[in-house]
């Protein structure tokens, strides 16, 4: 993957496993400019993403001010206490660079219900069609039990983004 040049509007992407690693992936597939996508850390765990971007992202985003931050967890059932402590730690002044998603379980559980839905299940194919319902400006798919706690943040996400991840759009 090219990284992307600082110095524009890019977005930095912090998986916490290899499931979260393809759902984002899946992104990229559809987004127009990926160039515009620094790189994808894995971190090992949710609480390693947290304390990632807590050590190293906050500073970095003083020093890139076009930089946002995706952080793609799973949730473990543990939706409002994951949000809560995530939200505990992003700084006021990046409230409006920093997001996250996240499964309400893990990644994995996404596969039962886009198979019944387009017959695959693929995380990448899965991350795909999951931006490509915010890229239609339906949002849709976000809708099933194991996302619809996201439907405040992806919007609030997909608008900091849409410009410069699918300008031709």
């Amino acid at each position: 993957m090219t990284k992307a040049n600082k110095y524009t509007k890019h977005l930095k992407i912090i998986a916490e496993d290899d499931s979260c690693r393809q759902l984002a992936n899946g992104l990229m597939n559809v987004v127009s400019n990926n160039r515009a996508i620094d790189s994808i850390e894995i971190s090992d765990g949710w609480l390693k993403s947290f304390d990632f971007f807590s050590d190293k992202e906050i500073e970095r985003l003083k020093k890139f001010n076009n930089r946002i931050l995706l952080l793609i967890i799973d949730s473990d059932n543990n939706v409002d206490s994951r949000f809560k402590k995530f939200k505990e730690k992003v700084p006021d002044e990046f409230k409006d660079r920093v997001y996250l998603l996240s499964s309400k379980g893990e990644s994995e559980d996404l596969r039962s219900y886009f198979k019944s839905v387009f017959g695959k299940n693929s995380l990448e194919l899965i991350g795909e069609k999951l931006a490509e319902s915010c890229h239609r400006g339906k949002f849709d798919l976000w809708n099933c039990d194991q996302l619809k706690h996201n439907k405040p943040e992806i919007h609030r996400f997909y608008d900091s983004v849409k410009t410069f991840l699918c300008p031709n759009s």
